[in-house]
């Protein structure tokens, strides 16, 4: 196949850094036409201003043209430079990405951008980035994947309702909204009649100060806040609207988007890994949702490395096993059982001083025990909430392997995380252990996943020599490692 250029709209995506450049000759121009009311005169001395509108407009065209591709079931060849000369190129085997997206500012056009990304480009940026007509993307995604030789044999298509639920849980910070509220109504509930009374002065007190002073500033920053995060929220949701996923053989094929769409391919065979999740409100609603490490998947698009949204945890591991067969997962075989103070020691100190302050400064200072339990509950509510989420971390933590698939169970921030990813996916493993931890034999065992960036996977509370057997066993750990 003979090189290609580009979409011609490429010349203004060339000088979209320079366009800043046209502020003079357009204010010059104006200001002329204001002031004199007319514009053929400006045309008489305007040669500079069209010369700097044509230098620009030059320049674009001119890296366009010295930018060029071709493609083959081989592979990917991009051409560019002026003076040095580059040639880059991707073997069909080793491209894991394929993206087709169709932002709603090209459609018009019939412009559409394609990314190409491997195991080898950088963490932030796709390999290969082309403007092309949605035409010529077809075909190359045809040529590069072998999509239309290949019959679909798995489909699945998430529901609005469900990507409305995962957009809502996933925007920002709307679950600490919700756990405020959550525990507020809670403390109501503890501490009655005392701590209305207390709530309503201070509401009483803040609103008046407000009323006086502040009242416009702060409800103009409360609006400002609360269309950001609408703005963010709506432009996730129709980002993932009309989500489906189809699988080709070794090509998994995701769609998404509303109003611009996008259409992303990858090779099954160049998945790293796949993660159930379970965060906090989802856990308690008994859903979850699965996401995917693939190279250049999620890397600067809106979708999260998402696989299925929110659904119920059965119907999560159905449709992931649908689609990924091959990622199997398996039941525990090593867990932190006996390293419980690993996951609750931190709460349960604090909770412990508090109360202990609490009473010895009651029995010290008279007067101040309703104020002194206010403070008391205060802090022991989230100290209960964090007592609870490491008790299901510590239940849900551990590691198993079978027929080479390892599925790491274990806590990230506050969610509940199961990784499957293939043995030989896994690039490094360390036993970190602290000071306190060499007294008990205890370790941390750190997981080092294959892919771009740091994808690293921390099962604290593990015993050391436990833990090395293990690894010995599913042949990560050679019998000679210390």
């Amino acid at each position: 196949m003979k090189k290609r250029y580009q979409h011609p709209i490429n010349i203004l995506e060339n000088i979209s850094g320079k366009l800043f450049l046209l502020i003079i000759p357009i204010l010059r121009t104006l200001i002329y036409v204001i002031i004199h009311g007319e514009f053929a005169g400006w045309l008489q001395g305007a040669w500079l201003d069209l010369l700097v509108v044509l230098v620009i407009i030059g320049s674009g065209g001119y890296r366009g043209g010295f930018f060029r591709f071709r493609y083959s079931e081989k592979g990917l060849w991009v051409y560019k430079g002026i003076l040095c000369t580059a040639v880059l190129f991707l073997p069909k085997e080793q491209i894991s990405y394929l993206s087709r997206q169709e932002p709603w500012y090209l459609r018009p056009m019939r412009a559409v951008k394609l990314q190409a990304d491997t195991d080898g480009g950088g963490k932030h940026t796709y390999d290969v980035t082309l403007t092309l007509t949605r035409k010529e993307s077809v075909q190359m995604i045809d040529t590069l994947f072998s999509t239309r030789l290949e019959p679909v044999e798995e489909r699945y298509q998430a529901k609005t309702g469900r990507i409305f639920l995962y957009a809502l849980l996933n925007t920002n910070n709307l679950s600490g909204l919700l756990y405020f509220a959550a525990g507020l109504t809670t403390a109501i509930r503890l501490f009655g009649r005392q701590l209305e009374d207390f709530m309503r002065e201070s509401v009483r007190r803040t609103a008046e100060f407000f009323s006086n002073s502040l009242s416009p500033v702060f409800a103009v920053l409360a609006a400002i806040v609360l269309l950001f995060w609408a703005g963010i929220f709506l432009a996730h949701l129709f980002y993932l609207l009309r989500f489906r996923c189809r699988r080709s053989q070794n090509v998994l094929r995701l769609s998404c988007g509303l109003v611009s769409q996008h259409h992303t391919h990858m090779m099954v065979s160049r998945i790293n890994s796949v993660t159930l999740v379970e965060s906090n409100l989802s856990r308690i609603m008994g859903m979850g949702y699965a996401t995917l490490r693939c190279s250049g998947y999620g890397k600067r698009d809106g979708t999260n490395n998402l696989l299925v949204p929110s659904c119920s945890l059965l119907e999560l591991r159905r449709e992931t096993s649908t689609l990924l067969p091959e990622w199997q997962e398996t039941p525990n075989q090593l867990n932190p059982r006996r390293c419980v103070w690993r996951y609750l020691g931190f709460p349960a100190i604090f909770m412990g001083v508090v109360t202990a302050l609490a009473l010895i400064s009651g029995l010290l200072v008279d007067g101040i025990g309703a104020t002194l339990w206010l403070v008391w509950g205060l802090f022991w509510l989230p100290m209960s909430w964090l007592f609870w989420l490491r008790w299901r971390g510590y239940r849900h933590a551990g590691v198993g392997e079978k027929d080479g698939w390892v599925t790491i169970r274990t806590m990230k921030g506050y969610r509940l995380t199961t990784t499957m990813v293939h043995r030989d996916r896994i690039v490094m493993v360390q036993l970190r252990q602290s000071p306190f931890q060499k007294r008990t034999g205890q370790c941390d065992v750190i997981f080092h996943i294959y892919g771009e960036g740091r994808n690293r996977i921390v099962l604290p509370g593990l015993y050391k020599t436990q833990a090395k057997e293990f690894l010995l066993q599913i042949g990560i750990l050679m019998p000679t490692d210390e």
